[in-house]
């Protein structure tokens, strides 16, 4: 397995701060668990400072086959972040990228759950939208009324909750976190099929700031300036190294001879497996010129592709041999 896209010759990495939408709708079981372990972000912590929410997906339990849970149906991951519970955002901070570029995950499954819930939001903002235009046919004009001023429509006002911001309390950690289970156990007492509990979750690649933070963090023990200096040289790397040009004739040669493969390691949970050959590599230095490049850069390619497999993406993991 070369790993090489016979569609795009260029290898651009596997890893990007775009993070995908997963929006899970409640509507065909307002009384269901979703069937995942959260985990709280709001605990004052320095390795917090880059996540987007207070809360994310911290387990998977396996499922009942018989009786998969909402987490199997909408396919939620560890590392999922939740932002959102109905519309209303629970963010560290505003999303960096506009809602219509990015991903929805909804799986085939839940695509009719997402219809219906489409269905209720439209006709509750057609209704809000006549509450407003009547209420303005009632109101007297007054000569010093700002004409200017053009309220948000409901669309935007519903962008801008979604995207609500709320500020960390350092005098009490956990009160957002505790706020956001308040809002979900009071939408979900309420059984409204009108209203049915709705979960907004953004998913993370791998070497993300979200997921990678901690990991520069950790290896500058803790000193902030340092991880930050590390982590934007490592960004910095990014743009220059990549992309890789999977057509050059002399990578292919490398990655043909699997003098750089995969270990195929099955389900045994241990992280995956780099080889190196150095016996195939030291033959074929001796037959042709240089290859340290193409070395660096099929090494690259696999580790970046077997890292973006990781089940968690917070704690990805390889091993070299």
């Amino acid at each position: 397995n070369t790993m090489t896209n016979t569609r795009n010759p260029l290898f651009e990495g596997n890893s990007s701060d775009r993070p995908s939408l997963l929006t899970i709708s409640f509507a065909s079981d307002p009384t269901a668990s979703l069937g995942v372990q959260l985990a709280s972000h709001d605990n004052g912590l320095t390795n917090e400072m880059f996540l987007p929410g207070y809360a994310s997906v911290g387990g998977v339990p396996n499922d009942d086959v018989t009786k998969p849970t909402l987490a199997t149906k909408f396919g939620v991951k560890v590392g999922d972040y939740l932002v959102a519970v109905n519309g209303e955002g629970f963010r560290r901070f505003p999303p960096d990228f506009p809602e219509e570029e990015l991903e929805e995950l909804a799986p085939p499954a839940a695509v009719e759950d997402l219809i219906n819930l489409s269905s209720i939001i439209e006709e509750g903002q057609q209704q809000q939208e006549d509450d407003d235009a009547a209420e303005n046919d009632n109101t007297e004009t007054n000569d010093h009324d700002d004409f200017s001023y053009k309220p948000p429509s409901p669309q935007e006002q519903a962008r801008q909750l979604k995207g609500r911001v709320i500020h960390p309390n350092s005098s009490n950690p956990g009160e957002i976190y505790d706020q956001l289970l308040t809002k979900i156990r009071q939408i979900k007492s309420q059984r409204d099929p009108s209203n049915p509990l709705v979960l907004s979750f953004e998913r993370y690649m791998w070497d993300s700031r979200v997921h990678s933070w901690s990991r520069f963090l950790s290896a500058r023990k803790g000193n902030v300036p340092e991880a930050m200096t590390m982590i934007q040289g490592h960004e910095r790397w990014r743009n220059d190294f990549f992309p890789i040009d999977l057509t050059n004739p002399s990578l292919q040669q490398v990655m043909k001879a699997h003098a750089v493969s995969e270990v195929d390691i099955g389900e045994s949970g241990h992280a995956a497996v780099v080889y190196i050959d150095f016996a195939k590599l030291q033959m074929m230095a001796a037959a042709d010129s240089d290859l340290s490049m193409d070395v660096v850069q099929a090494f690259v390619v696999y580790t970046e592709t077997l890292l973006s497999r990781s089940p968690d993406p917070r704690r990805p993991k390889t091993s070299q041999m």
